[in-house]
């Protein structure tokens, strides 16, 4: 899985409008599919959400803008280096 997200977790995104979608799932897909800076932005949008200006939601926007050609794992290593937790709990456990 490119994203590190689970199938289920995906099949949930795609099928319960109830599911509550976070923002780091959104990055995680966002880097797996290799989304541009402005696809990856609507796709933010239409889950309704918004970065906001906090250390975290900035360091969301850079991945977006700079690393989406990248692979998952080095976005999650980027993020374990500047402190921050791995994007998904499969990126975690290290899988």
């Amino acid at each position: 899985m490119l994203s590190q997200i689970s199938v289920r977790t995906i099949s949930r995104l795609r099928n319960d409008r109830e599911y509550a979608v976070s923002y780091s799932q959104i990055v995680a897909l966002s880097v797996g599919l290799h989304l541009p800076p402005a696809v990856s932005n609507e796709l933010m949008k239409k889950a309704g959400l918004s970065l906001r200006n906090t250390t975290k939601h900035n360091i969301y926007g850079m991945i977006l803008c700079a690393f989406y050609m990248a692979d998952i794992l080095t976005v999650n290593a980027y993020l374990t280096a500047m402190g921050m937790e791995p994007l998904t709990q499969m990126g975690k456990m290290g899988v």
